[in-house]
């Protein structure tokens, strides 16, 4: 939903928040070079999803390279916690944030000097002035929730290493705080469902397996996974959200490695209720894991909770998946999926 928001300009939030910010970024570059500010900054929230939106300004010198960046830097409760970059002159961007915390974004364009351009002994690099944009807090939940029905099954494909195309929702960024919006159902309807990696989780791509499947999951489905391992992180989570809470969905979980030792994964899914499953993952070819019945949290949640099993006896204590399957509980889904 829309939003009242508070933009200032960003000479007036240094006087706030002198301390948060890397001064490298507050501090303009004043040695003849300058960069206007991004235009009609505005934001949405979906949940815990924030999309920021700006246009970029016509007036960028020539002294610039393009495409310029805009530069985002993230403040909660009142701590500078990061900066994310766009680039390619994208006009939009996702942050997942915390409720319960109040959020300050510093929006600024960020250009790099021509070759020509360029003085000797100074950065290339410029900032604009940026603008200040404040959440309002607390926030105001009264008219939040998804009331999307789902009827159909949501497929989604982990990894970057091998792209499938529909009806898979292609999940390719295994880092903290990665987020996919919009996910579609296998008929092309945006169910307007996200599912993002959790900030105290992360993943890393891998492409260990070449074998069939009898599910009928395309190889650029099945070969490619997000996989941890449990001597590193004892569990990792995926959170899907925007989900109706007033329905209970049931899941299918695929993951296969090739390694010979039992790499069982445990899929941990929890919301309202909670409800689990094992899935040897070694060499696997013919099993799948699943999970029923599951009724969002009151924030529209629910977690996938990835760990080793009881029989995972692997040295590194792997854990993965190549594919999940989102369906309305009680759906009949059968298999071998066809496309």
């Amino acid at each position: 939903m829309k939003n009242i928001i508070k933009v200032f300009v960003l000479t007036f939030a240094v006087i706030q928040f002198s301390g948060c910010y890397d001064r490298s970024i507050v501090d303009s570059k004043s040695f003849g070079f300058s960069l206007p500010d991004v235009e009609n900054l505005n934001y949405t929230r979906k949940g815990k999803v924030v999309t920021l939106t700006w246009e970029i300004p016509s007036d960028i010198s020539a002294d610039f390279q393009r495409p310029v960046q805009v530069s985002i830097q993230i403040v909660e409760n009142n701590i500078y916690r990061n900066i994310v970059v766009v680039s390619e002159e994208n006009t939009s961007a996702n942050i997942a944030i915390d409720k319960s915390k109040s959020y300050r974004f510093v929006v600024k364009l960020l250009g790099t000097l021509t070759n020509d351009a360029k003085i000797e002994g100074k950065t290339n690099r410029v900032y604009s002035k940026g603008m200040v944009l404040e959440l309002p807090f607390p926030f105001d939940d009264s008219n939040d929730g998804n009331k999307f029905e789902l009827t159909r099954p949501v497929l989604i494909d982990f990894g970057r290493v091998d792209i499938a195309g529909p009806p898979y929702n292609v999940f390719t960024d295994g880092s903290a705080g990665s987020l996919l919006l919009d996910l579609k159902d296998d008929k092309g309807t945006n169910t307007g469902f996200s599912i993002a990696v959790a900030s105290y989780s992360s993943f890393v791509d891998d492409n260990a397996q070449s074998n069939p499947n009898i599910f009928g999951f395309p190889w650029q489905a099945s070969n490619d996974k997000f996989m941890r391992d449990g001597v590193v992180a004892e569990y990792s989570d995926l959170i899907l959200s925007n989900l109706n809470k007033n329905q209970s969905y049931s899941f299918y979980f695929y993951g296969s490695i090739d390694i010979g030792e039992r790499t069982q994964t445990k899929y941990h899914v929890i919301g309202d209720n909670e409800g689990w499953d094992y899935l040897d993952t070694s060499f696997n070819i013919d099993k799948i894991a699943f999970v029923a019945n599951i009724t969002p949290n009151d924030d529209g949640e629910i977690i996938v909770r990835l760990s080793i099993g009881p029989e995972n006896v692997f040295y590194w204590q792997n854990y993965n998946i190549s594919v999940m399957i989102i369906i309305p509980n009680g759906y009949n889904l059968q298999f071998p999926l066809v496309y």
